[in-house]
């Protein structure tokens, strides 16, 4: 390089001292408060991920047992992590509508299991929960950038026959124990002479 060239540069560094001297001075405040300001910004994005795979996740693992308590609080969670998901939110509402208003409502437990049309009523209601919770899942595997079809969603779901058995029987078990508390069963009691 010719001298004249670096002689000019250093005169113009020189001339320009203060300027970069400020701009040094800046970045040693700034860039620790900018680091900072960064790092909260990923931390909270990290957290709203995972909230919404935590959400995600106990649905899709209590598919099977749609009165799960665990299932419950994450369906409940649902419009404060997605809030800004705008087709999370959609199919939640209508989930939770269908969930509070299309459910054949009883008073009396004995009366359902007596009732054909109740239970068909409740059967179609379930269908349609089925239906509207795949929908949910579907927008929210979407959201967070699963690739799952609807089909897979609602029937790739395994649920031991034993659940099933034991949901029934302790449905039964209150059904009738409501009966007898309500006075439209008796209980009925044996004595044996045992010699």
């Amino acid at each position: 390089m010719d001298n004249k060239i670096i002689e000019s540069i250093i005169l113009t560094m020189n001339k320009h001292n203060d300027f970069w001297s400020l701009i040094m001075i800046l970045a040693i405040v700034a860039g620790p408060i900018l680091a900072v300001q960064i790092q909260k910004i990923i931390e909270k994005r990290n957290l709203e991920k995972e909230q919404k795979l935590y959400i995600f996740k106990t649905l899709m693992t209590n598919r099977a047992t749609p009165t799960s308590p665990l299932r419950v609080e994450a369906l409940n969670m649902i419009d404060f992590v997605f809030y800004e998901e705008e087709k999370v939110i959609d199919a939640w509402k209508l989930l939770f509508d269908h969930l509070k208003n299309d459910y054949p409502n009883s008073n009396n437990l004995t009366d359902t299991t007596k009732n054909p049309e109740y239970l068909k009523d409740f059967k179609s209601a379930d269908e349609k929960t089925s239906e509207l919770c795949t929908n949910l899942l579907y927008e929210m595997s979407k959201t967070l950038g699963y690739k799952f079809d609807k089909v897979s969603l609602k029937r790739s779901v395994y649920k031991p026959q034993g659940w099933e058995l034991s949901e029934n029987m302790t449905f039964n078990n209150l059904v009738n124990l409501s009966s007898i508390l309500a006075g439209q069963k008796a209980l009925s009691v044996e004595i044996k002479n045992e010699k």
